[in-house]
């Protein structure tokens, strides 16, 4: 059996990825590649390589083969799914947001950084919205149309735009429906609204 080095956030990816107990990484990278459990991966030699000696080209090509493969399941893990409490912990204390001397401030730099850590996962906070109104849209249109007073102005360095004429509570509510809808936890949101 050969060791390899990953990252911590891979390796929790693979870890979060067992589905029976006692089941190794092996196991686990084995069901994520499609391979079949248990085999050794049978690797053809080149035709001008003798099979019996040791080929530094072959390795080569199985390894390159594995680093494209975790590759793929790395991007997967930060581009698909929510983000992870790691992520949402980084946001408290954040000195961008201490910087802030309005609630505004810290409001539309809680969503800038939100957006910066995985802005794909970011869009659905175009599925936040009030009774009557939206909160979110991508053309500043859109939110005036939903209403007069909305005040809309755009998170910096995104594509997305946000009312904000309400007050510190509105700010509050609709900061934790986007956490929520991100798959922050209840605890962490708790913490990061309370800098508002």
């Amino acid at each position: 059996m050969k060791f390899i080095e990953v990252e911590d956030d891979l390796y929790r990816y693979i870890a979060s990825q067992t589905e029976s107990i006692g089941e190794n990484a092996s196991d686990i990278l084995r069901r994520l590649l499609g391979l079949d459990p248990i085999i050794a991966i049978k690797v053809e030699a080149p035709k001008n390589v003798d099979p019996i000696a040791p080929s530094t080209v072959v390795a080569s090509k199985v390894v390159a083969s594995i680093k494209d493969e975790l590759a793929v399941i790395k991007q997967e893990f930060v581009h698909d799914g929510d983000l992870k409490s790691e992520d949402f912990k980084s946001l408290i204390g954040h000195q961008q947001i201490k910087q802030q001397k309005a609630s505004i401030g810290r409001f539309m730099t809680i969503l800038n950084l939100l957006y910066r850590q995985q802005p794909q996962n970011f869009s659905k906070v175009l599925n936040v919205s009030g009774r009557d109104r939206l909160y979110f849209a991508k053309e500043k249109q859109l939110l005036l149309d939903s209403g007069a007073t909305c005040k809309p102005k755009l998170i910096n360095e995104t594509p997305y735009w946000v009312i904000t004429n309400s007050n510190n509570g509105m700010k509050c509510r609709i900061l934790k429906k986007v956490l929520k809808v991100m798959g922050c936890r209840e605890d962490i949101t708790e913490a990061i609204i309370a800098q508002i």
